[in-house]
């Protein structure tokens, strides 16, 4: 039974050249997304800019995550090897939970797998999964793909080399405990410095040794800070695909007189 004829075009959608209309409304509603973008990045950039750094030499005491955690201002837990027969790599659908790997970090598609909330539910009642919640500092332990942030939204479970800490809101700010542990310098002090997939001691990172009404301070600095740089990866995403969209249109004679 022949169910196509031969004016069925079969060409991958991502093959198809874009029409002239729908490459100039992309061009569109990439330059407002750009203004918006540069909007944020002067908003932060003028209050970052109001903050003045001390001249002084001294050196701030610190402790290390191993003290917090023995003093219990915080709990850190690792994650776990996940059974890959429950993952699931298609959609994220609406109740899964997002599962994060560092071979995501790495390659910038996380979360790349997902598992449906029963399974997660199971396994950490189970004890054979690490779930973080919102408000816990996620520490990927790995020198190649070191990052702290703080888990703003949903649960998300660990995988292997990914730490949650749970600090006390009584005792430390997780703002602020996020951007101590963020500085390259922590990380290297804290490596194994063996190559480039050496793993990070996180019990070893260090926290400036601040009141609580100090780290607040700090934390909203560190948050701000944050911002921007997302901001300014955000302008070079825009950007890139700003510049590749516009120059294809006008290698293309597309120019309008």
């Amino acid at each position: 039974m022949n169910l196509l004829d031969e004016q069925t075009d079969l060409t991958p959608a991502r093959h198809i050249p874009e029409t002239a209309m729908k490459a100039q409304a992309k061009l569109h509603e990439s330059w407002g997304r750009l203004n918006g973008l540069l909007d944020e990045v002067r908003s932060y950039s003028r209050s970052l800019a109001a903050i003045s750094l001390s001249a002084d030499d001294d050196v701030a005491s610190t402790v290390t995550v191993s003290d917090l955690d023995r003093a219990r201002a915080l709990k850190l837990w690792q994650g776990q090897t996940l059974p890959s027969e429950l993952l699931h790599r298609d959609a994220l659908p609406d109740g899964a939970v997002p599962v994060v790997s560092v071979p995501d970090l790495i390659l910038g598609v996380w979360p790349g797998s997902w598992l449906a909330a029963a399974e997660v539910e199971e396994g950490f009642s189970a004890g054979s999964l690490t779930v973080a919640e919102p408000g816990d500092v996620i520490v990927a332990g790995v020198e190649r793909a070191y990052r702290v942030w703080v888990q703003e939204d949903t649960p998300i479970v660990l995988g292997p080399q990914l730490y949650a800490l749970r600090p006390d809101p009584e005792i430390l700010d997780p703002w602020f405990l996020a951007g101590c542990l963020r500085a390259p310098a922590n990380a290297r002090q804290a490596g194994s410095h063996t190559s480039s997939s050496a793993r990070i001691d996180v019990r070893k990172l260090q926290v400036l040794q601040f009141s609580l009404a100090e780290q607040r301070e700090y934390g909203a600095a560190f948050k701000e800070l944050l911002a921007l740089e997302e901001a300014f990866r955000s302008v070079a995403a825009v950007g890139e695909g700003l510049i590749r969209g516009l120059g294809d249109g006008l290698a293309g004679g597309k120019l309008r007189r």
